[in-house]
């Protein structure tokens, strides 16, 4: 299935992209979303709803900060997201996220010694 492109609907405007799922809109293969989503998402080189999804998933605070909401309204949309999409988007995106490290440190290897 081709990945479903990100849209600016110029109908969606402030306290509308606020509903469920960021007040996104499906049309075919495209996700209309407001255009201050847009332009974040434009800005962020961020084009199709998995790019979208996994970055609010994984990054909530920097999305939040770009459209003046708070984490947990992020965090909740991009939950909404999800179901409205469940059955379009890659299946790798539906995963839960993976654990993200502070400044990029990697997490301890978990080897085993032989004491002998």
């Amino acid at each position: 299935m081709p990945l479903m492109k990100v849209a600016r609907n110029p109908n969606l405007h402030g306290a509308e992209s606020r509903q469920p799922g960021f007040g996104a809109v499906v049309s075919g293969n495209t996700l209309y979303v407001s255009p201050a989503i847009a332009d974040a998402l434009a800005h962020m080189h961020l084009r199709t709803a998995d790019q979208f999804v996994a970055f609010a998933r994984t990054f909530p605070s920097a999305l939040a900060r770009l459209l003046g909401w708070s984490v947990e309204q992020v965090q909740q949309a991009q939950r909404d997201l999800v179901v409205t999409l469940h059955d379009r988007l890659n299946t790798e995106t539906q995963r839960t996220a993976p654990a993200v490290h502070p400044l990029g440190a990697l997490p301890r290897p978990t080897t085993q010694h032989d004491p002998h």
